[in-house]
Parts: structure tokens; C-alpha cells; sequence
């Protein structure tokens, strides 16, 4: 079974947590890990290959990262068939279409701006307090209104 992100300490240093993300593919090659920020660098650098998630013995896949104690940033996670994307334009929009949010992940889910689909959202033991994300009494809701504007929407 799929299940959020195993969150534990470093034994090397306090100010770090292992987190490891597990995902269960039984039709796939691999599984790419889109971690905000982390992922980025590499994909700019021309190499995902530290965010393809291992093969274990029981048929998941995971992977872990060194991550600072109050790290918090949106992930999604992409299953593939055949060759690992690449890192170009065109395969990186083609993940970016199909990559999904953790499917056993309880915590709200980041809406995408551009349509694609939500983002998972990690958040370490000390990232800092967000009290503005939850709904408040007697405040109005907004609302959303989609615009094209010079052929973007």
C-alpha cells in the first residue's frame, strides 16, 4: 500500500530529517519524484536521475531525501512506461502534464494554477506556522475566474 512520506531524523545531524516517499506502480518502469525546488536543480543541471525512485523486493517504489528540518514544498510523483523523461522542454511539460498528486497523502492538496493536476504538500516537523491556509469564520470566500490573455489562459 502507497502512503505519505515516511518522515524520520538524521542520525548525522538534528537539523535534518530522512524523508522517504513510497509509491505502488504495478504498470510501470519507474517512478520519477517531483519535489519542488529539489528537483528543479537537477532538471535545469540536464540530470533527473537522483529523483527516480528504486525498485524494492515487495514491487513499490521509493526514494529518500536529506532534507532540512523545516523544509516544506508541493511534490507529485510520475510513473512512467519505457525510458526515463528526459529533460528538455517537451519532456518536462509532458511530466508536468501527467504527474499526480500522492494518492494516500491526507493533508489538503495544492491546486496547479495552469490546469495540470494538485500537488502533494510536504511539511517538515519545524517549517514555519502557515496560519492563513485555513478557512476562517466570517470571512468571504473568494472566487475563481478563468481570463486567455495574449493566448495564455
Amino acid at each position: 500500500m502507497e502512503a505519505p512520506p515516511v518522515v524520520a531524523l538524521d542520525p548525522d545531524d538534528p537539523a535534518y530529517r530522512l524523508v522517504t516517499f513510497t509509491h505502488r506502480e504495478a504498470d510501470c518502469d519507474g517512478v520519477l519524484a517531483l519535489l519542488h525546488t529539489v528537483t528543479d536543480k537537477d532538471r535545469h543541471a540536464g540530470d533527473l536521475t537522483p529523483h527516480l525512485m528504486e525498485r524494492q523486493a515487495d514491487g513499490s517504489w521509493s526514494i529518500t531525501y536529506r532534507l532540512r528540518e523545516d523544509h516544506r514544498a508541493s511534490y507529485q510523483l510520475y510513473p512512467f512506461r519505457g525510458e526515463a523523461p528526459g529533460t528538455t522542454r517537451a519532456d518536462w511539460l509532458r511530466v508536468l502534464d501527467r504527474a499526480r498528486p500522492d494518492p494516500y497523502d491526507t493533508e489538503p492538496r495544492l491546486p496547479a494554477r495552469d490546469g495540470r493536476h494538485p500537488s502533494s504538500v510536504l511539511s517538515l516537523p519545524a517549517a514555519p506556522a502557515q496560519p492563513y491556509v485555513a478557512r476562517r469564520e466570517g470571512v468571504p470566500r473568494g472566487r475563481t475566474v478563468a481570463h486567455t490573455a495574449a493566448g495564455r489562459r
